[in-house]
Formats: C-alpha cells, sequence, structure tokens
C-alpha cells in the first residue's frame, strides 16, 4: 500500500499536534519546576540567615553568661580573702 502526497497530511496533523502537546506540557512541567526550585532556594536562603542570627545571638549571650560567672568568681574570691582576713584579726 502506498500512500500519495495527499494522504500523508493527516498523519504529518496528527504527529505534528502530538510533538506541538508535548512540547508545551514540557515547557509548562519546566516552569513549574523552575518555580518550585527558585522559591525553595529562597527559604533556604532565609532558615540559613535565622540559624546564623541564631548562632551569633547564643554566642553573644553565652559570652556575657560567661564574663558575669568570672566576676562572681571574682567577687567569691575576695569574700573568701575578707572572711579569711577576719578570722586571722580575731
Amino acid at each position: 500500500m502506498t500512500l500519495n502526497n495527499g494522504q500523508w497530511k493527516v498523519p504529518t496533523a496528527i504527529l505534528a499536534t502530538i510533538i506541538s502537546i508535548i512540547t508545551i506540557v514540557s515547557v509548562i512541567t519546566d516552569g513549574k519546576i523552575s518555580k518550585h526550585e527558585a522559591e525553595f532556594e529562597t527559604k533556604q536562603q532565609k532558615s540559613v540567615v535565622e540559624i546564623k542570627t541564631d548562632i551569633a545571638t547564643l554566642k553573644a549571650r553565652s559570652e556575657e553568661n560567661q564574663r558575669r560567672l568570672q566576676s562572681i568568681e571574682e567577687q567569691g574570691k575576695h569574700t573568701q580573702e575578707l572572711v579569711e582576713q577576719l578570722i586571722r584579726e580575731r
């Protein structure tokens, strides 16, 4: 069975339509994937910034607490020295 030029038009049109539909679906899907990836990246960057801020805050608090602890230790030593001095003077 041989097809003349007129008979090839319908299968060619169907094939072209199928390829066009596949291309359109692919482009739409790629666009949605790209949008999702961009949103995810933005959220991830925001989370990283928040975590870094939290770490910096905790570090600053830790350093302040360490300074307070050292101050308390120094006051305790001074108090102990005063008590020892009072005991010696008695």
